[in-house]
């Protein structure tokens, strides 16, 4: 279990009602792998304690089961259905090894949208990630609406960490928002270390943006740190 320790962004930026713990802190889980959440016939049930405990939760998904189960989950501020893209419709399709991943997952946002639910995207980069790609869905889901972005390395191209670094930074500039820019670093070291599912120990983050507000940049950012502790 990592904890991730960003510095207070401001409670009246804050569209999040949570219920802070020990010294302030206010837990994130993200739950992920390995395999497709979604396939777990208990992943509603887990979530909807944790969204009753206080906790925000990241539920990291590749989409294509999400219309299907969507009705097994509650729609709050505390719960973020996140999409994994790896690229747009060929490229997604590719690395998903099936035709219909990419068409069925954006049906899935638009179905989870429609009953009220938060998306957030998560984009994966490894060496062979197009920037320019990233550029195209950036401004797909833009266009989409979904609340927010996360972009963070894999682990698969560690052999060419400093170049993998640098394309993970250009790709996570074209986020566009301050508070998405810096909650994608803090995810990334601490995904890539941790074992699943992931409890992000935060204090008082929320994204500054309002429902289906677009990706605008936010002045000054949301003062996050980047200081991360595993206990």
């Amino acid at each position: 279990m990592c904890c991730v320790t960003p510095q207070e962004p401001g409670a009246e930026q804050s569209p999040v009602q949570r219920k802070a713990t020990r010294e302030g802190y206010t837990p994130v889980c993200w739950l992920s792998g390995p395999g497709e959440p979604l396939a777990n016939p208990f992943a509603g049930k887990l979530t909807r304690a944790l969204q009753d405990a206080g906790r925000t939760v990241f539920l990291e998904t590749d989409g294509t089961l999400l219309r299907r189960r969507i009705h097994e989950f509650r729609p709050d501020a505390r719960l973020y259905l996140t999409v994994r893209f790896y690229g747009m419709r060929d490229s997604h399709d590719l690395r998903m090894e099936r035709d219909d991943a990419f068409a069925l997952a954006m049906e899935g946002v638009r179905a989870a949208q429609l009953a009220g639910f938060l998306i957030c995207a998560y984009i994966p980069v490894d060496g062979e990630t197009s920037l320019e790609e990233v550029k195209l869905l950036v401004e797909h889901l833009r266009k989409a609406r979904v609340e927010g972005v996360v972009i963070t390395s894999t682990n698969r191209a560690a052999a060419a960490a400093e170049e993998l670094q640098k394309k993970v930074t250009e790709a996570r500039n074209l986020i566009g928002h301050a508070w998405w820019m810096a909650f994608s670093r803090l995810a990334e070291r601490t995904l890539n270390t941790a074992r699943h599912p992931v409890f992000v120990g935060t204090q008082h983050v929320a994204p500054e943006t309002s429902r289906n507000a677009e990706l605008h940049p936010v002045q000054g950012g949301a003062g996050i740190s980047e200081e991360v502790a595993v206990p």
